[in-house]
């Protein structure tokens, strides 16, 4: 994977466990389904930004997709993430 110290692994339920990377200033794998082919790394710094995004938003259904969308799996996650990302301002 990477050389990254990571403090757990973790089965994502939506934003509440990104923001808890964030407050605890750590990395976490991520792992949807037990599978550990579905890991993926999310440290400090994307988590913060993730965070930043989601409190943002005024839409609350968007706010609701982007929680189900963390939960359900790798793929949705880099998703939410590559858009996140793309949006942010250089």
């Amino acid at each position: 994977m990477s050389d990254i110290a990571v403090d757990a692994i973790v089965e994502p339920k939506g934003i509440e466990d990104v923001r808890d990377v964030v407050n605890n200033h750590s990395a976490v794998r991520f792992r949807w389904d037990g599978d550990r082919n579905s890991e993926v790394i999310l440290d400090a710094f994307t988590a913060n930004m993730l965070v930043q995004i989601y409190d943002a938003l005024k839409n609350e259904k968007a706010k609701e997709n982007i929680n189900a969308g963390i939960a359900k799996s790798r793929l949705l996650f880099l998703k939410i993430v590559d858009i996140a990302w793309g949006g942010v301002k250089k």
